[in-house]
């Protein structure tokens, strides 16, 4: 394997391999790989932007070449990197909540919880929205009655019940509007097929542009920090949501009218079995070239290390990032404690998923079995009881 040339301050050779073996006491240091690979979005997505822009980054700085793996699903892009194919994804909030808790679609045989954790995360600022045409709906609370999209899938679907319940609604107070994916939520309300809709990420610029250029305009519907109850019901259905002020915005979102909106983890993860120094050499090289990476494209704006290190996100650091904290001095005590502390519910609900999954083949359970059980058993460690979808 040829001599790499490692970014400044890199004093150390890391692991050939994406996952280790059994380490010796004193493991003899190994070339870097010559390749490493990314689970991405489909092109045209942040995350296939982030990835694409992150890779030639790592490429230019260390040496390593990237290969970015387009694929559409959270399931189907975490299948190479659970084999080591790839040594990390790009995932949301929602998605990582429910692999890491084994829940929903991930309570099978083949899956249960999975030991995933941040390498990386900024700020995915999200809101509501409507147009400035409909002059009766300007909180959460007056979608009663009308026509609100709702994404079919199960996952996106538990994020916009949770953001209707933000008002005190359930899907039977509104009116539900099917809609294929994220994008057709924005063509469904400049076509007038629907009032709102409660789930729009503020860096989907070029979108939002083009509803702001139409006659209606736009209307941002808040999240108050200070709605305590709001929050409250919220979090009983999406607790891995957190309140935030996002500054900068198409329809007149500024640092002096900020919109008081809601966030999840947006980033990559990668398994914690992942070598520790690749990922210390993936976090440094974005964390050191941030204002490089935000030039490069509008997906990383909102990327800094003070929203990498926001709290409230119930999702632990991976060791090769903390260690990048540390390096820098962002890593505090209390920092330590809260990812100690996430770190044991990961490990509790990996334990306890043995002995279910044990019990499980011994008794021949069938799927549905499984799947209720499970979801019991996590939540007696998790604290959250995932609501059914139809």
């Amino acid at each position: 394997m040829k001599k790499l040339f490692l970014i400044p301050l890199m004093i150390v050779l890391v692991s050939a391999l994406i996952f280790g073996g059994c380490a010796a006491p004193t493991p003899a240091p190994t070339p870097l790989p010559d390749m490493i690979a990314i689970a991405a979005n489909r092109i045209g997505a942040g995350g296939h932007y982030m990835s694409a822009t992150a890779g030639e980054l790592i490429r230019k700085q260390t040496g390593i070449k990237v290969r970015v793996i387009p694929v559409a699903s959270h399931m189907a892009r975490l299948t190479p990197v659970r084999s080591g194919e790839a040594l990390f994804e790009t995932v949301e909030g929602t998605s990582l909540y429910a692999t890491q808790l084994g829940i929903m679609e991930f309570a099978t045989y083949e899956w249960g919880p999975q030991p995933m954790q941040m390498v990386w995360t900024g700020l995915s600022y999200l809101g509501a929205m409507t147009t400035k045409a409909h002059d009766d709906i300007n909180t959460i609370a007056d979608l009663r009655g009308k026509r609100v999209a709702f994404i079919v899938d199960p996952a996106a679907r538990i994020t916009q019940r949770a953001l209707i319940a933000f008002g005190g609604l359930t899907e039977d107070d509104v009116v539900v509007v099917d809609v294929a994916g994220y994008m057709d939520q924005f063509t469904a309300l400049k076509a007038d097929k629907i009032d709102a809709f409660v789930s729009c990420n503020t860096m989907t610029v070029a979108k939002l542009l083009e509803l702001e250029a139409t006659p209606a305009g736009i209307k941002w519907l808040h999240f108050p920090a200070d709605d305590a109850e709001g929050w409250k019901r919220l979090h009983k259905i999406a607790p891995w949501m957190v309140a935030d002020s996002c500054p900068d915005a198409p329809g007149g979102i500024t640092k002096e009218n900020p919109l008081a909106s809601y966030c999840f983890f947006f980033g990559f993860a990668a398994y914690e079995q992942a070598s520790p120094d690749l990922i210390y050499l993936v976090a440094k090289t974005i964390g050191d070239n941030l204002d490089q990476l935000r030039e490069e494209h509008a997906t990383w704006r909102f990327f800094t290390i003070d929203s990498a290190l926001a709290e409230g996100y119930p999702h632990p650091y991976h060791a090769g990032t903390v260690r990048y904290f540390k390096e820098i001095g962002r890593w505090t005590d209390e920092h330590e404690k809260r990812n100690q502390s996430l770190l044991e519910v990961q490990n509790k609900l990996l334990d306890r998923w043995q002995v279910t999954i044990d019990q499980a083949v011994a008794e021949g359970w069938k799927d549905d079995k499984l799947l209720e059980e499970w979801t019991k058993r996590q939540a007696e460690i998790s604290g959250y009881t995932p609501p059914t979808i139809e």
